[in-house]
């Protein structure tokens, strides 16, 4: 069976539980906003079954990173499991500052933000960031992230707009979770070529 590995270059990150302020609360449901990713959606299924037996009503939202961070601001999210820190510290930092959110805990630590490629190029000498600008004509150019508007995204277009790593012609496509998982399948399953990104862990 063939696996994704990493590549060396990774951003430490925090997994942090945030509430909107009670100012900011609008009803007695406790609304979670729920990017689609398979981590986060479990984590908070999770704090439901354990929140409603105590007499909470909550309700989730699956929406996308930017539109959570406003339902925060706005009154329409009240909970949300995936602020992935530091690259979401633009959204995160001004909403804390003005008292629209409560950094509540961690709940991962440790977590990682990186690429990876399947193990028989990882084996093949493909491991850092690096690499991958001189096998270029292999993977087409092309990145597949996990959705527009997200930290890894915005990462990765800001490694290709700064030329990071000499990926100033590279190409991110955004997709869903889901679907990248979906083309990394298939790619290895074919053993064509293929650079994603990845958490370690993931949620």
């Amino acid at each position: 069976m063939t696996h994704l590995k990493p590549l060396a270059s990774a951003i430490a990150l925090a997994t942090t539980a945030l509430f909107a302020s009670a100012a900011h609360a609008d009803d007695q449901t406790l609304d979670f906003g729920v990017p689609a990713w398979p981590g986060i959606t479990v984590k908070t299924a999770i704090a439901e079954q354990l929140l409603n037996p105590l007499g909470y009503e909550t309700s989730t939202q699956e929406i996308g990173l930017q539109v959570i961070y406003q339902g925060i601001e706005s009154g329409d999210i009240d909970a949300f499991l995936g602020a992935w820190l530091p690259a979401q510290r633009e959204m995160f930092d001004p909403r804390k500052e003005s008292g629209v959110l409560i950094d509540v805990a961690n709940n991962v630590d440790g977590a990682q933000m990186t690429l990876a490629v399947p193990e028989y190029l990882h084996e093949s000498g493909i491991q850092s960031f690096a690499d991958l600008d001189e096998n270029r004509d292999q993977f087409d150019g092309k990145i597949y992230g996990f959705g527009a508007g997200s930290a890894a995204s915005e990462i990765l277009h800001n490694a290709i707009d700064n030329d990071t790593w000499g990926l100033g012609d590279w190409q991110v496509v955004d997709t869903s979770e889901v679907g990248m998982l979906s083309a990394a399948r298939d790619a290895i399953s074919g053993k064509n070529r293929l650079s994603g990104s990845a958490g370690r862990p993931t949620g």
